[in-house]
């Protein structure tokens, strides 16, 4: 009987110890999920935190970055974004780990704002054998735009700035400007076009033919305008 007691209190019986093995982290790291303008910039942010802490920004959002990318406990980074000439926004997934417990956060930045831009009033006057001057206007009249004025072509209907391109002056919302250099009795086609952050707009076609502008010919044509 002696040696029955003694196996039962030497054995291995509950008393719920703890599985040594299971480590509870005490590391503490709360970071606010931003989100960014589509213009770009920075913006400050706090990591709540009781432990050293390492940031890790994904290599593919090269858009994105954070300083500093290491610290400990509560501290100030600064998120800087470039800008996002995109119609879409984009998001990246932001780690922040310590020595035992690991978090995540997003970074959003918006798309562009569309600002779709009309143009009126699209007039070629003073037509001659090389050249023709024109004019219209822009609505509304924006900060991002960045060039307007005219492009034109001898065989498409539809002529855009990857064509013969000749820069307006802007005053306000009107445009003027002069194309110079064009070939005598040819027949042109022109669209006004204005560029902003959202794309490139352009005008309705109009054509001329330029002045059969030839020495000692009684039969020259006047130049025209459709």
């Amino acid at each position: 009987m002696a040696s029955l007691m003694l196996l039962i209190s030497c054995g291995g019986g509950g008393g719920g110890s703890e599985d040594p093995d299971v480590v509870v982290s005490s590391e503490r790291i709360e970071v606010s999920n931003v989100t960014m303008l589509h213009g770009g910039g920075e913006k400050q942010i706090i990591v709540n935190a009781n432990c050293a802490w390492v940031i890790t920004v994904p290599a593919a959002d090269t858009w994105l970055s954070i300083n500093p990318k290491s610290g400990a406990n509560t501290q100030t980074i600064t998120i800087s974004c470039t800008p996002n000439t995109s119609t879409s926004s984009r998001t990246s997934v932001v780690t922040i780990s310590g020595k035992q417990r690991t978090t995540a956060f997003t970074v959003t930045q918006n798309s562009i704002e569309i600002v779709p831009i009309t143009i009126s009033n699209f007039s070629l006057e003073g037509v001659s054998s090389s050249g023709v001057e024109y004019s219209y206007s822009l609505t509304p009249v924006t900060d991002d735009i960045s060039s307007c004025g005219i492009c034109f072509s001898t065989n498409s209907d539809a002529p855009t700035i990857e064509d013969q391109v000749v820069t307006g002056i802007r005053s306000g919302s009107t445009v003027t400007g002069t194309v110079s250099g064009l070939s005598a009795n040819t027949t042109y086609r022109f669209r006004a076009y204005v560029t902003n952050s959202s794309g490139t707009y352009y005008s309705q076609m109009k054509s001329i033919t330029t002045e059969n502008n030839i020495p000692g010919r009684d039969d020259n044509q006047p130049p025209s305008t459709n």
